[in-house]
């Protein structure tokens, strides 16, 4: 059994690496939406939804290997994966283009 102080250890560290694995989802896609970067060529099109999604698909690969090694099946991670692509098309099709084109 572990010890009360390193399960809490564990606990500090798993909070920390999930806060990491936010922020590095989150800023691209603020960045996308808002700020200096709104409607430049880099990020415009197929393009930035290209880089946007390969950055996400990147930032989630540690936690496709934990849920491999978890499940021991590769079930979960594709399920994981098509969560990830229904929320990124959700995301990129839908709420991007209400935020950056308001109806009047």
């Amino acid at each position: 059994m572990e010890s009360p102080s390193k399960s809490r250890l564990q606990a500090i560290w798993d909070s920390r690496v999930g806060g990491i694995g936010l922020l590095v989802g989150l800023i691209p896609h603020l960045l996308h939406h808002l700020g200096f970067l709104v409607g430049t060529a880099l990020i415009a099109g197929s393009g930035g939804t290209a880089l946007f999604g390969a950055l996400g698909l990147l930032s989630s690969l540690p936690m496709l290997i934990r849920l491999r090694r978890r499940f021991n099946t590769l079930k979960a991670p594709a399920i994981a994966l098509v969560f990830f692509a229904l929320m990124f098309a959700l995301s990129n099709y839908f709420i991007g283009p209400m935020l950056g084109h308001p109806s009047h």
